[in-house]
């Protein structure tokens, strides 16, 4: 009996962290289409989320051989801390750059090569 409340436990923590995950991802999608026209927009987000679910998946797979390796993990940690700061790093000085411009026309035609810079922030 205490097997199954600590299995239906973990389940459920497991549910809860993937609906948090998944609603800042909805965030990060919704804002990356927000720069296209409406007809693009939905092509975007589609090709977005079906590229970044097949990356997800083929990644997944290579994960599981990696993890296997001594060290890894380790490593794995090490460069996920070197990207939250170049991360941080970047989102400052952007920050900065949008505080010193102009707001911008939101009739204005959008940029040539909006639409695949959109894509691959999706992805």
């Amino acid at each position: 009996m205490d097997a199954i409340v600590t299995d239906v436990g973990a389940f459920l923590a497991v549910i809860i962290i993937d609906l948090a995950l998944s609603a800042d991802n909805a965030v990060a999608v919704g804002v990356a289409a927000a720069v296209l026209p409406p007809k693009q927009r939905g092509r975007a987000i589609f090709w977005g989320v079906v590229i970044a679910l097949l990356l997800r998946i083929g990644f997944g797979l290579i994960t599981i051989d990696l993890l296997r390796i001594r060290g890894v993990m380790i490593a794995g940690g090490l460069v996920l801390l070197w990207i939250s700061y170049r991360m941080f790093r970047d989102l400052r000085a952007h920050h900065a750059a949008i505080d010193a411009q102009e707001p911008a026309d939101p009739a204005a035609p959008p940029r040539k090569g909006a639409f695949l810079r959109a894509l691959f922030a999706i992805v």
